[in-house]
């Protein structure tokens, strides 16, 4: 009657790579103009440092490129398995 994913690893993984590149992280550039003019521009600081050492960007790309080497070992374990 219904089919049943032998692996639902791979289709949970695939959908969260989709999910991760549909909604890159982004700076919230309007709260940090609010906080600048709000703490006189010392604010200011720190919203440069936030967008020259964007730390959430390079945490997504890391993220974005675990998910697809997991991908790639599912597929491959998938094959390795169909061999058999």
């Amino acid at each position: 009657m219904f089919k049943i994913f032998k692996d639902t690893r791979l289709v949970d993984a695939q959908l969260q790579l989709k999910v991760l590149e549909a909604n890159p992280p982004k700076i919230n550039h309007i709260l940090h103009l609010l906080l600048s003019v709000f703490t006189g521009g010392i604010w200011l600081i720190v919203w440069i440092l936030i967008g020259v050492f964007d730390t959430n960007e390079t945490s997504y790309q890391k993220q974005i490129l675990n998910l697809e080497n997991y991908i790639e070992q599912l597929k491959e374990e998938k094959q390795i398995k169909g061999q058999k």
